[in-house]
């Protein structure tokens, strides 16, 4: 067997990659792992995908067969289901997305019983499980595991965030991607006469197309032509957010920034896809980036092994360690709520990134670029660049693409060097 998980759990194309039979055996594999280590429950979310609801109807039942109960709250984001984890204290805590991907995705996100996705270490033993599920036994019928279903549980998330919310929203765009966030969003904001939503209508077969955090174009155009603030987008399942003013686009690393300054942090966790005019303008400010391999999973291992409050991804994975376990665009949106979101905007505009330059190339074999042959053709590259700027070349770990970032002071040259490396890759 391949390996299962990627570096934000298991996706693919549904009744492809990801089928009933694997969510049923990754259940059962996830209810032998519980069973052996501890007794308890789980608890399970999905997305607004039409998919959704057959995996979550075989996913339980895996977890069923070994005796595991499981509360059901059906549609919920993934930050929802991460904290009720921690809070209601479940076993582990599981939600069925395919976060910013297309509607014929799928997947499983698997987190642990203090809400934070499954370590390595974890998901290698749930692996080795699933290789030899035909030898686990199914539990008599005085020991199957009951299913409950719980809706009413993402009103206690939507309380929390209410708790969170001291600031005023005034003249804020909202683009929910026809996904998890739709529901929590407006019951969040129900009273609010001064924000707009769009993408909201969920139908399973329009999530993230054409919206939400992957495509700002509509977003973009409403901020720019109306009387609006501020223009939000979340991808499919909630736990990333990016934003649009009057001038830019605010990605990941200006939000990091702009959290730092505000909150006056020492520390700031990134990863190696972080700009490099991030690390600059944090130093100017005597705040120290630290970077690790891209997925939000390594940036919060970093933030808890040291514990630092403050990390996150330039793609919109913002972790406030003091406030919740996981990346929620959500919960980020009310604390720009609440420093002022015109004071947010001013500490964005201070971050001076440098050009960057992002391609994905679609591939059959990701690990090409393991070759000496391209790393040979690496090394003539970087050497083009010298101290100016950075490559980063890596396999994506939740699509079948190699995803070339180029980044230096010269535009002009890394589109050269991220074309150039594209072409290299196609031909090999």
């Amino acid at each position: 067997m391949n390996k299962l998980f990627g570096t934000d759990g298991i996706r693919g194309v549904v009744n492809k990659e990801v089928t009933p039979l694997l969510a049923y055996n990754v259940g059962r594999a996830l209810g032998k792992y519980i069973s052996v280590t501890n007794k308890g429950k789980v608890i399970i979310g999905r997305d607004t995908r039409t998919s959704g609801q057959m995996l979550e109807c075989a996913f339980v039942s895996g977890l069923s067969s070994q005796g595991i109960d499981s509360d059901v709250v059906g549609l919920a984001s993934t930050p929802c289901i991460s904290y009720l984890t921690k809070q209601k204290n479940y076993s582990a805590g599981v939600m069925i997305t395919a976060s910013h991907n297309l509607p014929e995705y799928n997947g499983i996100k698997i987190f642990n019983s203090n809400g934070i996705k499954l370590d390595e270490e974890q998901e290698k033993i749930i692996e080795n499980i699933l290789l030899n599920i035909d030898e686990y036994y199914y539990n008599d019928y005085q020991n199957i595991g009951k299913i409950r279903y719980y809706p009413k549980l993402v009103d206690f998330y939507i309380k929390y965030l209410k708790n969170l919310l001291t600031g005023v929203a005034q003249n804020i765009y909202i683009d929910c991607a026809n996904g998890a966030t739709t529901k929590i969003i407006q019951k969040l904001f129900k009273n609010s006469k001064q924000l707009f939503f769009i993408n909201q209508e969920t139908d399973g077969k329009n999530i993230n197309v054409n919206c939400g955090a992957t495509n700002l174009n509509k977003l973009q155009n409403i901020v720019k032509n109306q009387d609006i603030n501020l223009g939000v987008a979340f991808d499919g399942d909630g736990d990333r957010i990016m934003l649009v003013s009057k001038e830019q686009v605010i990605d990941g690393d200006d939000i990091l920034y702009a959290f730092a300054i505000h909150n006056k942090t020492d520390n700031v966790v990134g990863t190696i896809m972080s700009n490099f005019g991030l690390e600059k303008s944090l130093e100017i400010k005597g705040i120290n980036l630290i970077r690790v391999d891209v997925g939000d999973k390594y940036v919060i291992d970093e933030m808890l092994k040291n514990k630092f409050i403050l990390g996150g991804e330039q793609a919109g994975h913002i972790i406030q360690g003091n406030l919740s376990p996981t990346g929620d665009g959500v919960l980020t949106l009310i604390s720009i709520i609440n420093m002022g979101i015109h004071n947010f905007i001013k500490l964005c505009k201070q971050n001076k990134k440098y050009p960057q330059v992002l391609k994905n190339v679609k591939v059959a074999n990701k690990n090409i670029i393991k070759s000496q042959k391209f790393k040979d053709y690496m090394s003539i590259c970087e050497s083009l660049l010298m101290e100016n700027g950075r490559i980063v070349v890596r396999p994506s770990g939740t699509e079948p693409v190699i995803r070339i970032m180029v980044e230096g002071e010269n535009k002009k040259l890394i589109n050269k060097i991220a074309a150039d490396i594209q072409n290299f890759i196609l031909k090999m």
